[in-house]
Parts: C-alpha cells; sequence; structure tokens
C-alpha cells in the first residue's frame, strides 16, 4: 500500500492499495492501522465503521463534531463520488482551505481525513456506497455543520442534471465566519 499526503493538503492522506487479480476479481488490503498511524505522525484507533447508501445526488454535509471530533477514512465501494473536506484547526496553516477526491467507480483508494476537518460529499448519479471508519463515536450535542455554498470557502460541487438532495439542516448551515471551529 501507498499512502501520500494530498495535493496542498497534507494531512490529508491517500491510501492506494495493492490490488492482487486473477480469474476470480480482485482482493486488496483497505488498511493497516499502523501503517496508517505511522504515515500521520500519531496513533489512530477505530471504534466505529459506517456505511451510507446515498442515491443519486444526494448531499451529506459538511459535518463535523466539535468535541471529541472524528477522524476518518473514507472509501466509496460503489458508483462515483465527489468528496469535500475543509480545515476547521485555527492553528494551521491550512484553516479554512479545501480539499476535494473525485472518486470514480472502481477507485480502490481511500481517504484519511484527520480530527478537525469538516467532511462532505455529493453522491453521482447512479448513487453511491460509501464506507467510512471512525476515530470516536457520533455524539448529536457535538454535532456541527459548515455550509458549502460559503464564499470563502469557494466550493463548487459537479454540475447536476437534477436538484441536489440536501437536508434543510446542511441547507442551513452557518457560515465558515459563524462556525464553531478548533483552536
Amino acid at each position: 500500500m501507498k499512502i501520500t499526503p494530498a495535493d496542498g493538503m497534507p494531512d490529508v492522506l491517500i491510501l492506494a492499495p495493492d490490488a492482487y487479480e486473477d480469474e476470480r476479481g480482485a482482493r486488496y488490503e483497505g488498511h493497516r492501522v499502523s501503517d496508517l498511524s505511522e504515515a500521520a505522525g500519531y496513533p489512530i484507533n477505530f471504534v466505529v465503521s459506517n456505511v451510507a447508501e446515498n442515491k443519486p445526488f444526494a448531499w451529506r454535509g459538511l459535518h463535523y463534531q466539535i468535541m471529541e471530533p472524528q477522524g476518518k477514512l473514507i472509501r466509496c465501494l460503489k458508483g462515483e463520488l465527489f468528496d469535500i473536506c475543509v480545515d476547521l484547526r485555527k492553528s494551521s496553516p491550512t484553516f479554512g482551505q479545501v480539499y476535494r477526491y473525485m472518486f470514480k467507480p472502481g477507485d480502490r483508494n481511500a481517504v484519511w481525513i484527520p480530527p478537525g476537518f469538516a467532511h462532505g460529499f455529493l453522491a453521482g448519479p447512479d448513487g453511491a456506497v460509501v464506507h467510512y471508519d471512525l476515530t470516536t463515536y457520533y455524539r448529536e450535542e457535538w454535532a456541527r455543520v459548515l455550509n458549502y455554498y460559503d464564499p470563502a470557502l469557494g466550493i463548487t460541487l459537479p454540475k447536476c442534471p437534477e436538484p441536489i438532495k440536501i437536508t434543510m439542516k446542511d441547507e442551513r448551515a452557518p457560515l465558515l465566519a459563524e462556525c464553531d471551529v478548533f483552536p
């Protein structure tokens, strides 16, 4: 497996697994916590694994947890996915910057998003199945949302032939200047 820092966002890591293929198909190791921890420079422990089955053009995000922030290892198992994260760590040189990753069908890579980032994604035209491992449990009272419409973020979603499916909570989320951030 090759683990490399994302372009322009060195704390975000891209995991590219080695696949073993034969006449039956392919098999690959998704990640090793020890290798990911070494690449990140700190211990990473996952406590829960989630799957999101998304309809075409469904938007989820930009979500984060202000207390017990969550590190997320994201992998698109089926479909196409436009994945975004925003650094919300005030002390970081990349504070307020956005990283984008496009999972194409058959992409075996995973994206490590460290604690202190907001995260969201848009499913492609055939929907998407997303698997993510989390480093802390979800707590409703600490859940926060950042508005992806914020002009300060400069996020442009891929063109969709129909309106995106978004919750009121996500659509009415505060802008970066108004949201809770990390020290």
